[in-house]
């Protein structure tokens, strides 16, 4: 996965160790009250040691919370980490590692958010969320053994915090960027790792209503997430027989969605929202997706007709989407307004793995601004179609050839 480093993150690096961007604002913020380190340890016999004591510190802008690796910190149904005090651009609220070993890990033992997020210009990095498991819903057909519930890993609430080098596992969403009131995201999420967060949402027979297992839920717009790591986020639904994704972007907009890496997630974006706020201009470039187990879905978007909402100003660019059984699909009305797709490689699955009767490697309903892209199978015979139109000249449809074992 090629390494990502951005101007934002490094600008909030140095200032969460001491440096501001010019002398009169380090001044400024000294002489209201010099930062101060806590150091947070499960060993320890004085100072904090638990969620709730961290709870109480009377943060201040540059300020740092430490967490001591190779600790295990207890959150449950009714104690989590809440942060409600905010940094600011020059100085943020950092939250991280100190020490030896491995990150320090806040383990769920209950239905809840693990870390509340409520602040601005904060910065977490180097911890460890992972939830234990729930107990199977029962009362379903299909998925009698699927754990149901409403469990969060980072609720990011605020605007522009960031989660860097951060991890996730066993949540119904990884990550929960929210769309609160007067709030615009302008979140970034980065070189971080989400995987088996299988737990569904909702997950009733019949319908359309089933949701979850999602490495992270994007409700707030404005967000970059980038050079993440995404695995076995998909759980079983009666709905859809399997559903889940690596990026789920729900009432969403203005999203940068790049140089992330997916393995065995039944999606990796899927776009939607309602009529009335649908998700809108949408970037997904230069990601890899490869559900070579599981199969899967690499980019579900829709049109006007949608009762979804449509997805106007979506563009997918630069992506490789390997064994997929569907890879790019743009539904209920598609046009050059909705998607513009270029410069992909999509190799198609050539059996469905169940997820779909057939496997495609691009489809859309109507014209849409389309090019540059290379599709292909093992058998030489990838389908990839517009409905009332054709490939753009520039794209290819080619076999592949498997190398010869003995070369």
């Amino acid at each position: 996965m090629p390494s990502v480093t951005l101007l934002g993150a490094a600008l909030l690096a140095l200032s969460a160790c001491g440096h501001s961007p010019s002398p009169a604002a380090s001044q400024l913020h000294l002489s209201a009250q010099a930062a101060q380190t806590y150091r947070v340890s499960c060993t320890a016999t004085s100072g904090p040691r638990t969620l709730a004591d961290i709870n109480r510190l009377p943060l201040n802008p540059g300020d740092q919370v430490l967490l001591q690796r190779g600790c295990t910190f207890p959150a449950t149904a009714t104690s989590a980490l809440q942060v409600t005090r905010s940094g600011t651009s020059a100085a943020p609220i950092t939250f991280g590692a100190y020490g030896t070993g491995a990150a320090p890990v806040i383990r769920q033992s209950g239905q809840n958010s693990t870390v509340q997020i409520r602040g601005s210009w904060l910065v977490f990095q180097d911890i460890a969320l992972v939830a234990d498991p729930l107990p199977a819903a029962g009362g379903g057909v299909r998925c009698t053994a699927q754990p149901v519930g409403w469990l969060v890993g980072w609720e990011v609430w605020g605007t522009r915090n960031t989660l860097n080098r951060v991890s996730a596992r066993g949540y119904m969403t990884g990550a929960m960027l929210v769309r609160g009131d007067g709030t615009l995201g302008f979140h970034k999420v980065l070189n971080s790792s989400f995987f088996n967060n299988s737990v569904m949402q909702t997950n009733t027979p019949g319908g359309d209503d089933d949701s979850g297992a999602w490495g992270i839920l994007v409700n707030s717009s404005n967000n970059e997430i980038a050079a993440n790591r995404f695995t076995g986020n998909t759980a079983c639904s009666e709905d859809y027989v399997r559903d889940g994704a690596s990026v789920e972007i729900y009432q969403s907009s203005n999203n940068w969605i790049h140089h992330n890496e997916t393995h065995e997630d039944v999606a990796f974006v899927e776009l939607g929202g309602t009529p009335d706020l649908p998700s809108r201009n949408n970037r997904i470039e230069d990601n890899v997706y490869m559900p070579v187990q599981t199969g899967g879905a690499f980019v579900t978007l829709r049109g006007a007709r949608s009762t979804w909402g449509a997805n106007p100003g979506t563009s997918v660019r630069r992506n490789t989407s390997y064994l997929a059984d569907l890879g790019i699909t743009c539904s209920d009305g598609c046009s050059a307004q909705i998607l513009v797709a270029e410069d992909n490689r999509i190799w198609e699955r050539q059996i469905s793995s169940g997820l779909t009767n057939k496997t495609f490697a691009f489809w859309a309903d109507a014209p849409v601004s389309e090019r540059r892209n290379t599709f292909w199978r093992d058998d030489g015979r990838p389908v990839a179609s517009i409905d009332g139109s054709q490939l753009d000249s520039t794209d290819r449809t080619a076999p592949f050839t498997r190398p010869n074992p003995t070369f």
